[in-house]
């Protein structure tokens, strides 16, 4: 059955992002993820274990929303400029393209590089220290993508 399951390669490792309505399972759970903008992040495509940190768009914000234990990052959307997020004091700007390609700075210097393709996203740069950040990030922008493929 449908379950829109994401999943993100950063290097060797793939992270898999489950929408929360699938576990409950049966054809609402499938049909409510269809159209969810809320996910759990897992290690490796391994489900049953607790989930790392949950994602979620909000679309009437365009703002994605990472939740990693107790702390929350925010990303903070600009008609005119790049989108921003906050994370360990630092400020990074995301860039997109219409041909699915993006790069998140930090001032000046190139930080992360990657693509999104059909259902997934592959990360091309990043720094190893911010691998588990890229990879939430990284979710939250394919759902930003997939919402709007939706024409929702």
């Amino acid at each position: 059955m449908l379950r829109n399951i994401i999943s993100i390669e950063i290097g060797d490792v793939t992270w898999t992002a489950v929408p929360n309505p699938s576990r409950k399972g049966g054809i609402s759970g499938a049909i409510s993820a269809l159209f969810t903008t809320h996910y759990t992040i897992h290690p490796e495509g391994k489900e049953s274990d607790e989930p790392l940190a949950s994602v979620s768009y909000y679309p009437v914000k365009d703002e994605i929303l990472i939740q990693i234990g107790e702390r929350h990052y925010r990303t903070v959307s600009n008609l005119f400029g790049p989108t921003r997020i906050a994370f360990e004091n630092e400020e990074y700007m995301i860039h997109e393209k219409i041909t699915g390609r993006f790069s998140v700075l930090k001032g000046n210097e190139l930080i992360v590089e990657g693509r999104a393709r059909f259902r997934s996203i592959q990360v091309d740069r990043y720094p190893e220290k911010l691998e588990p950040f890229v990879a939430y990030l990284s979710v939250g922008l394919l759902i930003r993508i997939l919402f709007g493929e939706l024409g929702v």
